[in-house]
């Protein structure tokens, strides 16, 4: 086994490219073929390959990972479907070269129903209990700031021990509100009208803030990014 020094935590590739494919198994999840444009793409040394997945209260699970020699990045949302009372979940943690550099892991209650709130503060506050050395960073993003939960976690870890934790706490996470799928209520027109507007309000959000965007229009082209971000991952 290999030891690793603090300051120096270095991912292998095969953990981050499973990461996805272990949350769709713990959501009982089926991948979602994507146009062969969308599922990958590289250029030089730097990979990007995407994982989507439809999960069976009607949601998605959609993953973005890019590996290359300077920079690891690895997101994971998890949108649900309009008519179920289902918070969303955020989760990316980015790397450069050997450095940790952020880590950020979010539930967000959009569905106007007490179920999606009640399970969404359940479980951030729990995480939050099991996992107090993830402390919050305090210079997030402006446009963050405006769509953050309240319950997240923002971190910068220093160490190995700090991102094995932010690994920890995404599994401990996306287990609660995954499992929690099969239960969630549906919801009525007007709810259900009004949840689809603020995904689809937050996804523009995302898709217009990602702060990714000026290394994907530098590395894949403004023209494939802004296609795959519009068409695949906030569409």
């Amino acid at each position: 086994m290999t030891t690793l020094a603090a300051n120096a935590f270095v991912p292998p590739a095969a953990l981050f490219t499973s990461l996805p494919r272990d949350a769709v198994r713990m959501a009982a999840g089926a991948p979602i073929a994507l146009p062969d444009e969308f599922a990958s793409n590289h250029r030089g040394d730097t990979r990007f390959t995407a994982l989507f997945a439809r999960l069976p209260e009607g949601g998605e699970l959609r993953s973005v990972h890019i590996h290359g020699p300077r920079i690891e990045i690895i997101n994971l949302f998890h949108f649900p479907a309009p008519d179920r009372a289902l918070p969303i979940y955020a989760m990316e943690f980015v790397m450069f070269g050997r450095r940790p550099v952020v880590g950020v892991i979010d539930a967000k209650a959009l569905a106007p129903h007490p179920y999606a709130t009640t399970l969404w503060r359940r479980t951030m506050e729990s995480a939050r209990t099991f996992f107090p050395r993830l402390t919050r960073a305090d210079d997030p993003p402006g446009w963050y700031e405006e769509c953050r939960s309240g319950l997240d976690f923002f971190t910068r870890p220093e160490s190995a021990d700090g991102m094995a934790a932010l690994l920890a706490c995404h599994a401990f996470v996306w287990r609660n509100l995954s499992s929690a799928g099969s239960l969630a209520p549906r919801l009525d027109k007007p709810a259900c009208a009004a949840h689809a507007l603020a995904l689809a309000e937050y996804k523009t959000h995302h898709r217009l803030n990602s702060p990714g965007l000026p290394f994907l229009h530098r590395t894949f082209g403004a023209d494939w990014t802004d296609r795959f971000l519009s068409q695949a991952l906030f569409a």
